[in-house]
């Protein structure tokens, strides 16, 4: 492209967890590679062909697989596009600070959909997790399973989406450090929203009724 235009850039983009031998990093070659951008998880680049990307792009940037998962999200979201994580990877980038696209027109590469339908939801899911749009909450429920109704028209009444509810094992209540009273069921519900402040609104409403207590959210991985 720089030959047709000298204004025109280019960028490669590679998973932060193989490390960036086109940037001038030693090359050498990687036990193993743990991301979600199984398409470009290679554990060695070859010397020839690290020498062709430095001639033909203008950069190499490396996005997280939280990065990824969140572009996966807006693909599936806003484009109707189901793509694997290798083929988001030019979006996270484009969307990331990783690369500075400000004022300008950018065309972004989206190639590969080899991903399955469990896959994409737990990059979606991720995804809305990064966005502040999905939590999870550990409840404590008297009266089960009765009063899971009321819980699922709160939510409704209160313009989220239920995506889980699931009667959770007995234990340590998760990030209280209490032990589940044996006379209530605990129960685990995942909530997609608006936005932190709207995910808030909806625990704090489940939170008001009577046969139900929020023991906490849950942590994201």
């Amino acid at each position: 492209m720089a030959q047709l235009d000298a204004s025109r850039r280019a960028a490669g983009v590679i998973s932060a967890s193989a490390g960036n031998h086109a940037q001038g990093e030693p090359i050498h070659e990687l036990a193993d590679v743990d991301t979600v951008a199984e398409g470009i998880a290679d554990t060695r680049l070859f010397e020839t062909t690290a020498a062709n990307v430095r001639e033909v792009v203008d950069d190499v940037v490396s996005v997280s697989d939280r990065e990824i998962a969140t572009a996966v999200t807006l693909l599936a979201e806003r484009a109707k596009t189901v793509v694997e994580g290798a083929g988001a990877a030019p979006l996270a980038a484009a969307l990331s600070d990783a690369v500075d696209v400000t004022d300008e027109h950018v065309a972004v590469v989206i190639s590969g959909g080899n991903v399955n339908l469990t896959e994409h939801a737990e990059l979606t899911r991720t995804g809305l997790h990064e966005l502040g749009r999905y939590t999870e909450a550990r409840l404590a429920v008297d009266g089960w399973p009765t009063a899971v109704s009321d819980v699922v028209e709160t939510v409704e009444a209160e313009g989220a989406e239920l995506d889980v509810l699931e009667r959770a094992r007995r234990g340590s209540g998760l990030g209280t450090g209490a032990v589940d009273n044996p006379n209530r069921v605990p129960v685990t519900v995942g909530l997609e929203g608006s936005g932190p402040d709207h995910l808030a609104g909806v625990l704090d409403a489940i939170a008001e009724l009577d046969a139900v207590d929020v023991l906490s959210s849950l942590p994201e991985e």
